[in-house]
């Protein structure tokens, strides 16, 4: 997808855009800098992926203030599981030194979701079993 949007952009006549959640960015990256380097003017949307419990942006959660920051994320409690189809990179300042990232710090795999996630570990069950460990 991303390919073929700045193969319009280098072609001209149009301004093309891509969209896609933003946890499929890591697969964009490549072509983002190509459009970056290469100053086209292909137009990017990622949008939020998740529907449940959701932490969409560090950077405001962490200008809260910290009464708030402990309200919803109590200090007294450390077995904290953030689970992120994606990088796990900055998690681990949220889930403390006690939490656990379930996450992917490589490229992922091509076949159906369910395969994939089963693969890959992003299964209920593979969360229950980290909260047991984690909560002991």
């Amino acid at each position: 997808m991303a390919l073929v949007v700045n193969g319009m952009a280098y072609h001209g006549g149009v301004i093309p855009f891509g969209a896609t959640f933003f946890v499929f960015s890591d697969y964009l990256r490549p072509t983002l800098r190509v459009a970056a380097i290469s100053h086209l003017g292909s137009i990017w949307v990622f949008t939020h992926a998740s529907i449940l419990v959701s932490f969409p942006s560090w950077e405001l959660f962490a200008e809260q203030a910290p009464a708030y920051q402990d309200a919803v994320l109590p200090p007294d409690i450390t077995a904290r599981l953030a689970v992120e189809a994606g990088a796990t990179m900055g998690w681990h300042r949220w889930v403390g030194s006690e939490g656990r990232v379930l996450g992917l710090d490589r490229y992922g795999a091509l076949a159906p979701a369910n395969t994939v996630f089963e693969k890959l570990g992003f299964t209920v069950e593979s969360v229950v079993t980290i909260m047991r460990e984690l909560i002991g």
